[in-house]
């Protein structure tokens, strides 16, 4: 590796952290493992949690034109979560995100929110969706009235309607999967920088490639994380901090050698 190295990872919350162990992310602890062999090694912390693909290719730009990195760490996420995207800007991708230094050479990649929103209503609505939802239910309308109300876009029954269409219809539907499959293969194939990417899960990989096959196009050579822990005789859920997978400091650790090893 060069004694001057930029690393960008993109991910949802797998590589944002999740809390109480935010600073004990695997891009956290990749910096400091690097750090003791490259003095000057730059880590940037580009995970957006509860982003999805689609907000993946934008981060992708805007990473490639404002960091300029030698690597780029590429976290696929579990699926389509589909997200209403705006801002007060026709060219939102220079405006939508900000780098925020957290300590030395290492930099969190935040969401510009007073120019820029991501929300992700299937993941944290649609799935979320009590059997008896009705309009008053308090969680929609405290989401509705934090991120949607004061930028005027939509009105609380259109947000309300749009929420219960995608938990009833949108989310499990082919349209929307093959969404998911074009944003993953438009980052592979456009992408201008080094790039290491991978699945979380094992179930989303071989998902992915049993598509591909359907349809004879390439597979992904690549591997999984939780392919990544049973290669060393370990058991993610172990380490998991909850049903999704989501890391404690020593599962974080096994990921950030592992990206060491293969950047």
């Amino acid at each position: 590796m060069p004694s001057k190295t930029k690393i960008a990872c993109i991910g949802c919350s797998y590589t944002r952290g999740v809390k109480p162990n935010l600073n004990k992310s695997y891009p956290n602890t990749l910096y400091d493992l690097l750090k003791k062999e490259t003095p000057d090694v730059e880590v940037y912390n580009c995970g957006i949690t509860g982003s999805s693909s689609k907000l993946h290719k934008t981060m992708l730009d805007w990473v490639e034109d404002q960091i300029n990195p030698d690597v780029i760490v590429y976290q696929i996420t579990n699926d389509c979560r589909t997200q209403i995207i705006y801002g007060d800007n026709k060219n939102l991708s220079p405006y939508a995100f900000e780098i925020n230094k957290k300590y030395d050479d290492y930099y969190n990649v935040d969401i510009s929110n007073n120019k820029w929103a991501c929300l992700p209503l299937y993941a944290y609505l649609g799935t979320v969706l009590p059997k008896d939802f009705d309009k008053d239910n308090e969680t929609i309308q405290s989401f509705y009235k934090t991120y949607i109300e004061k930028q005027s876009i939509l009105t609380y029954q259109q947000f309300l309607s749009m929420c219960l269409y995608k938990y009833h219809y949108e989310a499990p539907s082919p349209v929307n999967y093959l969404d998911y499959i074009a944003d993953i293969d438009y980052i592979h194939k456009y992408s201008k920088t080094k790039m290491l990417s991978f699945f979380w899960e094992n179930e989303t990989l071989v998902d992915y490639d049993n598509h591909m096959k359907k349809h004879k196009q390439q597979t992904f050579n690549g591997t999984s994380i939780e392919q990544v822990f049973q290669n060393q005789n370990k058991n993610i859920n172990d380490y998991s901090l909850d049903l999704q997978k989501h890391l404690n400091p020593d599962g974080n650790y096994i990921v950030a050698e592992w990206v060491k090893e293969n950047i």
